[in-house]
């Protein structure tokens, strides 16, 4: 009888079959490759479906009504109202958190977390909230400049002297920690100042005249142990030429950005900075909004389309470039998109460029800011809405 060479056949329960001299894939592993292939399928339809959705119209899920106007600030899913005669909170169900009342001609916020401070500038009050309706108030030494705040309550305070200038570091009953003094002469005049999440590091901004040279001083402070082996606490310095330092911010616990007139720095600081991405615009900026992205409205000098909006993730990386010529007044940003408004119109940008809202409502808007997918906190006229994005059928 004669014998087939070219067939040769071997079974078993996870075994590939050799026909012909060719190998086949056991049949587990094609059902398995045709579903991972039809889910990536799903998964593409999903986001592009996502990246491309629209919204003509919005519901309103709960209002609460404010007496008066005031200066608002987004806190994760909070709003915080502040005037000259006291500040309250609410969340995104229009629920009061908390409210305080105090007298004061400037008032300045920040807030870190469930944390708040109000500081009054060219004053001495400085409040504490905790979230909880806890307030501590205290009285400083020197007028207040600029207040900062961490997490867990550490606070801090910059304050201008008559011949100095003083920053009080104060854990969360308000007893002093770290004092930094510094001088006109020797450090420049201060700008601004940034405090980490956990209130380990500090960044400040001095700037320094000498005839018609102007030179920012940035300098990196840390509290922890690491810290403790370098003098004063200074653990890196970095000076920028012919700038201000308008901002310092912490876009994490590890990582600050400063930004200069032109750009932005962004530094890396587990202990001590790292430089991770440095960008100087040719564009003159002109509004700068900084929460799950940083955001930049450039000048366009060039055509019709007079703004160029770009935007960078955490690791300095650009996610968005775009150009329009839409009259705005205030910029924000949400997870993954670009908030402008001016008077009645809203316009929210995606990433790509593409239109995710836009609406023209019947009365002015003063504040609105992103609070998780597809709700906002819109403030009108002292009215403070929770809002849903919708696609209305025509």
């Amino acid at each position: 009888m004669a014998r087939n060479s070219n067939l040769t056949v071997v079974k078993g329960e996870d075994d590939s079959i050799e026909e012909n001299g060719k190998r086949r894939l056991p049949k587990w592993i094609m059902i398995l490759a045709t579903v991972l292939f039809l889910f990536l399928i799903v998964v593409g339809i999903y986001y592009n479906y996502h990246a491309t959705e629209t919204f003509n119209s919005y519901e309103i899920i709960c209002s609460t009504v404010w007496q008066n106007t005031g200066e608002y600030m987004r806190n994760d899913n909070q709003v915080i109202r502040y005037t000259g005669n006291g500040a309250e909170t609410v969340d995104g169900k229009g629920n009061l958190i908390w409210n305080i009342t105090y007298e004061m001609k400037e008032p300045i916020v920040a807030c870190c977390g469930n944390m708040v401070v109000i500081g009054e500038r060219n004053g001495r009050q400085v409040l504490v909230s905790t979230g909880s309706g806890t307030v501590q108030r205290e009285t400083m030494l020197y007028p207040v400049y600029s207040v900062a705040i961490a997490k867990q309550g550490v606070v801090a305070v910059m304050m201008n002297g008559e011949d100095r200038d003083y920053i009080h570091i104060y854990d969360k009953n308000m007893s002093l920690l770290y004092e930094i003094e510094t001088t006109v002469a020797g450090d420049g005049f201060p700008q601004t100042m940034a405090l980490s999440e956990d209130g380990t590091k500090l960044v400040t901004s001095y700037l320094a005249v000498a005839g018609e040279k102007l030179t920012s001083h940035v300098t990196f402070y840390n509290f922890s142990n690491v810290g403790e082996n370098y003098i004063r606490n200074i653990v890196g310095q970095v000076q920028y030429e012919d700038t201000l330092i308008p901002r310092l911010s912490f876009l994490d616990n590890d990582t600050i950005c400063v930004f200069t007139e032109n750009g932005f720095e962004m530094f890396a600081m587990r202990e001590v900075p790292a430089s991770k991405a440095k960008v100087v615009f040719d564009e003159k900026i002109r509004s700068i909004a900084v929460g799950e992205l940083l955001a930049f409205v450039l000048h366009n000098e060039n055509g019709d389309e007079k703004n160029h909006i770009v935007a960078y993730d955490m690791q300095g990386n650009k996610c968005m470039d775009v150009k329009n010529s839409y009259s705005y007044e205030y910029v924000c940003v949400g997870e993954k998109e670009v908030l402008l408004h001016s008077g009645l119109s809203v316009l929210s940008l995606r990433l790509n460029g593409n239109i995710k809202f836009q609406h023209e409502f019947t009365s002015n808007i003063e504040v609105m800011f992103p609070i998780k997918k597809n709700e906002y906190f819109l403030i009108q006229q002292g009215e403070v809405h929770t809002i849903k994005l919708i696609e209305k059928k025509e």
